[in-house]
């Protein structure tokens, strides 16, 4: 009986793990440093400019195409609506929203941000959101040891470490998943 008892537990174990959304990011690896204007028009650099909490949310929508780079980014505007919706962030906890995109030239850069920003106007502060422009969108997720992929990524950053990333859109669980994340 006593084995029944330890093989079940470890059956429930490992299915609760198998469904989980959320995946551990190796600590030894690190956001990459990007320089950029947030959509507010000041200049950052990214992650250092997350200032203002000891927690950070980053909605990330990184993709190789534009067509799948839009749809991330309204996946994460609904994660943004549901995160509203059940009473916003814990206290000491802030969200940013970036798309992260491979750098075009210098004289669209702009035009990208201008029409890219009305997307989250009323709906994410123009000081916690703008885009990432980066060289190599491969490297910046291998560096960051993100899951480059169709999918939208919310990563989870404490103490300046970025700790797990959830992927995909978002449902009660998830949600659910996202908020266990960010007890202290």
């Amino acid at each position: 009986m006593k084995f029944f008892g330890n093989t079940a537990l470890a059956i429930v174990a490992s299915l609760c793990i198998s469904s989980a959304w959320a995946e551990a990011i190796n600590p030894a690896q690190t956001l990459p440093s990007v320089k950029a204007k947030d959509f507010s028009g000041s200049k950052i650099t990214f992650p250092d400019n997350l200032t203002g909490a000891s927690t950070y949310v980053l909605f990330l929508a990184m993709s190789e195409t534009r067509d799948n780079g839009q749809v991330q980014m309204d996946q994460l505007l609904e994660w943004q609506s549901s995160i509203d919706e059940s009473g916003g962030l814990p206290n000491n906890t802030k969200g940013y929203h970036y798309p992260v995109m491979e750098s075009p030239p210098f004289f669209v850069k702009g035009i990208i941000s201008s029409a890219m920003s009305e997307g989250y106007e009323g709906r994410v502060s123009p000081e916690q959101s703008g885009v990432l422009f980066v060289d190599d969108l491969t490297e910046f997720s291998a560096a960051a040891g993100l899951i480059l992929d169709d999918q939208p990524t919310v990563v989870i950053v404490k103490s300046g470490k970025a700790v797990a990333q959830l992927k995909g859109t978002v449902n009660a669980q998830r949600l659910e998943e996202l908020y266990l994340l960010l007890k202290p």
